[in-house]
């Protein structure tokens, strides 16, 4: 019995952008997991303070382990800074 390793063909395989700097992701990754793997944000989808967009659109933090990526995401993150 042999064992199959696991590659990642180009199927597999994403497009996204993250500041304007491009990366190759695996398909089906949530935003929270990219952004882990990143190192863009801690473990355990705590936003630490930062709002993003995604194509423009504000995603809010509770969403991010629900929202999947798709190739040719763009994503940009900010600093959020509380008003009072």
């Amino acid at each position: 019995m042999s064992t199959a390793r696991q590659t990642h063909t180009e199927q597999d395989i994403i497009k996204v952008s993250v500041q304007g700097a491009r990366h190759r992701l695996p398909a089906g990754q949530t935003l929270s997991d990219a952004l882990t793997e990143l190192g863009l944000i801690g473990t355990g989808s705590q936003s630490g303070g930062v709002a993003l967009a995604v194509n423009q659109e504000v995603v809010p933090a509770s969403e991010w382990p629900q929202r999947t990526l798709v190739d040719g995401d763009q994503i940009q993150l900010f600093q959020a800074i509380a008003g009072g």
